[in-house]
């Protein structure tokens, strides 16, 4: 009982003196916020912490969230390794799109097995799921440190749940292959905050340039045929770097047009013929 006292005391002496220097070293969220979703897993915990701080500390503004079996497991611990650092808590099933609107992007610090399977099949039946999902419905980045549901992974392999059959192993891999097609960006999460700063780079370089102009031979026009623009079409023409030329009578999504707003990509229509 002394112990817990001892360690209590520890800690909120830490955290006192992390705030205090949080304020001199002016962490202030001038690179804006980010939500950091901690799922089920466990392998790396500290680790996953760690990048959060360091998130905080590059000058982002993080929101936490916790899906259920994550609060069960470990965010006590999250909480108090957190002590001293700002950081809030997305909690409110009303709020989350709007904390989301806001966000730059969407980091995962753990990824668990049910989290995964759950993205690949487009389910969202938890707040940190909904959080994913219309975070990549909304063409932000969403960066997943895949440890601790990567059967490769040297954590899992020590706690002997790499064992599994082939069809297992292949199940998963096909699962992790989802998320990548969906968007994600599947990462050690030693490297996490360092892919999140390589992301929003790109996203702000994307921002800057200007738009290309549209030449007789399309050399930087991507044409649709198709009657209905998506925000798949969209991220399409993002990431070739091109600009879209669509049917003059075509219909544009509201999130492709938000999309291709947000990233300044033109939508041209092509002259009635």
């Amino acid at each position: 009982m002394m112990k817990t006292m001892d360690n209590d005391r520890v800690h909120k002496i830490v955290a006192a003196v992390i705030d205090r220097l949080m304020v001199r070293l002016k962490v202030d969220g001038r690179r804006g916020a980010v939500i950091a979703v901690f799922s089920g897993g466990t392998v790396q915990l500290p680790e996953a912490v760690r990048q959060v701080q360091r998130l905080i500390l590059g000058g982002y503004k993080v929101h936490l969230a916790f899906t259920p079996s994550a609060e069960r497991l470990y965010a006590a611990f999250v909480r108090r390794e957190l002590g001293g650092f700002p950081y809030d808590e997305i909690a409110d099933d009303s709020s989350w799109l709007s904390s989301l609107t806001n966000a730059r992007a969407v980091v995962v610090p753990l990824l668990s097995v049910n989290t995964l399977s759950k993205l690949s099949l487009l389910i969202a039946d938890t707040l940190p799921l909904n959080l994913i999902l219309h975070g990549l419905l909304m063409g932000k980045p969403v960066i997943m440190a895949q440890n601790g549901a990567d059967p490769e992974d040297a954590g899992r392999m020590q706690l002997g749940i790499a064992g599994g059959g082939t069809v297992l192993l292949q199940e998963i891999r096909a699962r992790f292959q989802r998320a990548a097609d969906y968007g994600c960006r599947l990462v050690d999460v030693r490297r996490l905050k360092a892919q999140l700063d390589q992301e929003l780079t790109k996203v702000q370089g994307r921002g800057n340039q200007k738009a290309p102009a549209v030449s007789e031979g399309g050399s930087k026009s991507r044409r649709l045929s198709e009657k209905i623009v998506t925000a798949g079409h969209v991220r399409q023409a993002i990431a070739s770097g091109s600009d879209l030329t669509i049917p003059f009578d075509s219909i544009i999504t509201p999130l492709a047009r938000d999309l291709a707003q947000q990233h300044g990509l033109p939508l041209v229509r092509a002259a009635l013929k």
